[in-house]
Formats: structure tokens, C-alpha cells, sequence
């Protein structure tokens, strides 16, 4: 999903019920936690969710028990703003409703939430207003930095707020932002 598709779930007034998210816990929205990913050491009987980059899977688990994979795409890698970043994120929103995104014309449900500074997450695949699939691809890096599958259900149900996520993988946008300005500042605005 990424940026442009963030902007457009948070303007759009009637597609996008509210749901219990951050903003409503006094602004307090998870972010990435420092902690190096190889720290990760999850209890026995926690649930969270993994996403292996090299892959393209998402695997939902209870502790170091998989109870479910399921095939995905991820970020395109190829700007700051289409890439899926690795790292260990938390749930910091939710929504199961059919969402217009306005920049790439086409509708998502199932949204969960995972890396606030980017606003990627967790979605459906892209939709038609009527709920069809228009590109059902997995196995791929081609999203706009979300994580996108055939079971958003099934992730959407599984998933809570503030529970932990795990993306594994090296992953670095083509162009750093340090390197300086480019025509992706002018895209984003």
C-alpha cells in the first residue's frame, strides 16, 4: 500500500469506517522496535505474525509454532515508498472494509496495519468496486510496499492490536534518502 495509499484510507470520508486503532489510545501508536531482528524471541505462547521477504510468505504463529502460511507479494523495492521494509513492527491499525485508494484506482479490504512510518500493512488484493480481483499475483515483489494476499481474511482475523510482526529480509530501496533530494520528494507530495 504504502504512502499514497495511506493518504487516501485517511481522506476518504464514507469508504473507511473508523475502527479502534492507535489514535484512539491517546495517540500512542506503535512503532518499530529497536531491538536487532536476530533478538526476536517470541513466548511460548504468543501470537504474531512473520513475513519471510525471500520467500513471499506470511506465516501466522503461536510461538515458534506455524499455524498457517500463506503466499504473498511484497514491496517493489525500487523508491523508499515501494519498498517493505524488514524490521520488528506492531499492529497499529485495522479495517475490514472496502477502501477506495483514488492513486491507483482500485479498492483493498482487510487492512492491517504493521509499519507507521511507511504505512504499509496487511491487504487484500487490489479489488473493482464490486469486490473482484483485478491482479491476483503472488510470489512477486510488486506492491507499492504492503503486503498483499489471497487470505487478507484470514490475517485480518488472526491479527490484534499491538501484536508483533516480523519481517525477515534483507531490504533497502534502490536509493537511499540520504543520497539527497529526488523526483520521489515530488511524487510524495
Amino acid at each position: 500500500m504504502g504512502l499514497l495509499c495511506a493518504l487516501a484510507l485517511a481522506s476518504a470520508p464514507a469508504a473507511v469506517a473508523a475502527t479502534p486503532d492507535c489514535a484512539d489510545r491517546a495517540g500512542q501508536c506503535p512503532q518499530a522496535e529497536p531491538a536487532p531482528r536476530e533478538d526476536f524471541q517470541p513466548a511460548a505462547a504468543e501470537r504474531w505474525i512473520e513475513v519471510d521477504l525471500e520467500s513471499h510468505e506470511v506465516l501466522l504463529r503461536s510461538g515458534s509454532d506455524v499455524l498457517q502460511r500463506v503466499p504473498a507479494a511484497t514491496g517493489r523495492n525500487d523508491t523508499p515508498w515501494t519498498t517493505t521494509y524488514s524490521g520488528l513492527f506492531r499492529v497499529y491499525s485495522k479495517s475490514r472494509d472496502l477502501s477506495y485508494l483514488p492513486q491507483q484506482g482500485v479498492y483493498i479490504r482487510d487492512w492491517v496495519g504493521f509499519d507507521s512510518r511507511w504505512y504499509n500493512g496487511f491487504h487484500s488484493f487490489p479489488l473493482n468496486g464490486r469486490g473482484g480481483v483485478l491482479d491476483g499475483r503472488v510470489g512477486q515483489d510488486i506492491t507499492n510496499g504492503c503486503v498483499r494476499t489471497g487470505a487478507s481474511d484470514a490475517i485480518y482475523r488472526f491479527a490484534q492490536i499491538g501484536m508483533r510482526v516480523l519481517i525477515r529480509g534483507d531490504r533497502a530501496p534502490a536509493r537511499s534518502l540520504r543520497q539527497g533530494p529526488s523526483r520521489w520528494l515530488l511524487r510524495a507530495v
